[in-house]
Formats: C-alpha cells, structure tokens, sequence
C-alpha cells in the first residue's frame, strides 16, 4: 500500500473513532449520566441541555498518534513531554466541564502546558540558544491559543469545522516542507474532528468540551511552532491559517478590557455570538467562518507561498488581518440593532 492510501485509511479511521465514541457519549448519558449536561443559561447560544465533552474521540486520537508515529521513527519532538502537555490541558478542560475550577487555575495549567511545548520545540533548534524574551513570547501564544478556542467553541460545528481547517492547512505546509510526522499528527487529528462534525453539525447532539477545545487550541498550535522554529513556513501563514478565529477571539477580548468589564468571565460578545443572537442560524454561522477561510484565507495562503523570501512576504497576513478586523468591526455594526431588538421583543 502506497504512504497516501496508508494516510487515508488512517485518517478515516481516525474520522470514525471520533463519531463512535462521540456518538456512544451522546446516547450514554441519556441512561447512564457519563457526561455532564451543558444546561441553557444567560449566556448560552443553546435552548436545550446538550451533553458536553464528546470530543474526547479527537484528544484520543491525538494522543494516540504520537506513539505510533515514534514508533514508525517519524515523530520530531520529544514525545513524553508533548504529550504530558497536551494531557494537562485536555484534564483540565474535562474536569471543568464536569465542575467549574478557578479561573487562576485553569490559567496556571495551561500555562504550564505551554511552557513544556516551547521548550520542546525550542530546544536545541539549529544548535542556537533563544532569547528569553522569544521563549515568554512562545509560551504566552500557546497559553492564548488554548483559551481563545474554547471562547470559540460556542456554535454547532464552528470550532470542529476550524480543526478540520487546520489539519488540512497546516499539515499541506508542513508536507511542503519536508516534514512528515508532524504533518500526520495535524491531518489525523484534522479527520478526528470531521467523524465528530457528525454528532455535532449541523445539530448538536453532543458538545466537544472544554477538555477537546484547549486540546485543538494547543495541538495544532503547537504543529504551526514547529513549522515556524524549523522554518518550514512563517508567522505569516500561521496568521493567515489562524485569522477568523484569531481576530474574533482578540479583538473581542481588548474590546471587553477596554470597557472595564470582567473579560475572564464567560459572556456572549463574540462576532459568531452576535450573529446568533441577531437571528442567525448555528448552519448560517459555520458556514461563514469556513466561507472565510475558503474564499479569503487560503488564497492568500497561496499567494504568501509564492511570495516566499521576497520583501513582500507578509503583505499577504497583513491585508488578510485588516480586513478580518475590518468584517469583525461591520459585523457588530450590522448585528447590534437587530440584538436589541430582538433582545427587547423577548
């Protein structure tokens, strides 16, 4: 069997341990209570109790896939390391799913968790020591990777349409590159969170979890550090891989810290949020997202490639990080009236 058909069938099974046991969840609570069940509440963009933390499929396969491919010789990094990481923010995730921990908690872990990531994918890289300052920079991006995709995981399909986009991207400019084991752990995981768009897209059935969120939030953070530290590709395609997400999550947050509000606290202020609020259906909202990622962003991931080691390299993130602004700024604009009204009438 050729190295593509041996990927392929991998990556369906992967796709297909993610629906069983997303969809073994959603039934076993109904007889057993296995998962916790995210009630409706002030800030829910559900009407009826879901269970949460199906995505458990996802992590496994995940953490599964990093043996496997050391075992075939193929992994880069150090795999007990990456993948105690990665289990310490997929735990607590899940444990705060069942009940809230502290806010200072949770943020200690995954900073923790960043910190065992950059130090792996730092040390080492071309026999040269980092700057200190390059290593907090690296630590303080994953730590916001995580949570900025669990503030996105809120509408049906969203943040498992975004994994499923990362995948493919992110392990198409790592295979560019020369890079094969990563670029599995990116496609396996990719293909995972398309078996679980099967419990959850277009109506949710079950809900990935806070565990599955800070999992895709560090895991494919993590595979576009390595691609940056060993120079297969740049910050600018990682910016434009990450833009929708990226540019919601952030703006959102200055946005919140700007007004004075408690921005750690939960809330309904994102632009997917909005959407939903103004009448938009969950199907409208996914299909936006990954409109964008397909309409705009993979262009000008395409025209970054071309422009590789030119001076205009980065112009492409640039226009692509304005412009999302730009639709973030509009949105709201056009949702807030439409909130109001919408909000009053209820």
């Amino acid at each position: 069997m050729s190295p593509v058909l041996h990927l392929s069938l991998l990556c369906g099974i992967a796709g297909l341990v993610a629906a069983i046991l997303a969809g073994l969840l959603a039934w076993l609570p109904v007889k057993r209570q296995w998962l916790p069940m995210d009630t409706p509440g002030a800030r829910s963009s559900h009407s009826l109790p879901v269970p949460r933390g199906g995505g458990i499929g996802m992590v496994m396969v995940g953490m599964l896939a990093v043996p496997a491919l050391d075992w075939a010789h193929a992994w880069p990094v150090r795999p007990g390391f990456f993948m105690l990481a990665l289990a310490l923010v997929a735990a607590i995730g899940f444990l705060d799913d069942r009940s809230p921990r502290p806010a200072l908690l949770r943020l200690l872990v995954h900073l923790v968790a960043a910190g065992i990531v950059a130090w792996v994918m730092l040390e080492g890289a071309f026999g040269l020591r980092w700057p200190a300052w390059q290593v907090a920079l690296a630590v303080l991006a994953l730590a916001w990777s995580i949570n900025l995709h669990n503030f996105m995981d809120g509408s049906n399909g969203l943040l498992a349409w975004q994994a499923a986009w990362y995948g493919a991207t992110l392990s198409a400019q790592l295979f560019i590159g020369g890079e094969y084991g990563m670029a599995a752990f990116a496609m396996l995981t990719g293909a995972a969170a398309l078996g679980f768009l099967t419990l959850n897209w277009p109506r949710a059935r079950v809900f990935m979890g806070d565990g599955a969120s800070g999992f895709i939030g560090l895991a494919f953070a993590a595979a576009a550090l390595f691609g940056v530290v060993q120079k297969l590709f740049g910050l600018s395609e990682s910016f434009i891989i990450a833009s929708a997400f990226l540019v919601d999550a952030t703006a959102t947050l200055l946005l919140r810290m700007l007004r004075g509000e408690r921005f750690w606290q939960g809330h309904r202020e994102h632009l997917y949020q909005r959407f939903i609020r103004a009448g938009r259906s969950h199907l409208w909202v996914s299909l936006a997202y990954l409109g964008w990622n397909l309409v705009v962003a993979l262009p000008m991931l395409v025209w970054t490639r071309y422009l590789e080691g030119g001076p205009l390299h980065f112009m492409p993130a640039g226009i692509v990080l304005l412009l999302a602004l730009l639709v973030w700024f509009l949105g709201r604009l056009w949702c807030a009236p439409r909130v109001q009204q919408r909000e009053r009438g209820a």
